[in-house]
């Protein structure tokens, strides 16, 4: 029983930081699309077709 609690732990912690890192992920896409909607309003003007 206790290996099996044990397995059970190291499972929901390894799930838990798997999460993270996609929620990480998520974020960072995001952001990087931010940054390219910038890029091009930087460039054209922020009222173009283009933005």
């Amino acid at each position: 029983m206790l290996a099996m609690q044990q397995k059970e732990t190291e499972l929901q912690a390894m799930v838990k930081a798997a999460a993270d890192a996609a929620r990480q992920a998520k974020w960072d896409f995001h952001n990087s699309i931010l940054g390219m909607k910038e890029a091009v309003q930087a460039q054209f003007s922020p009222d173009s077709n283009a933005a």
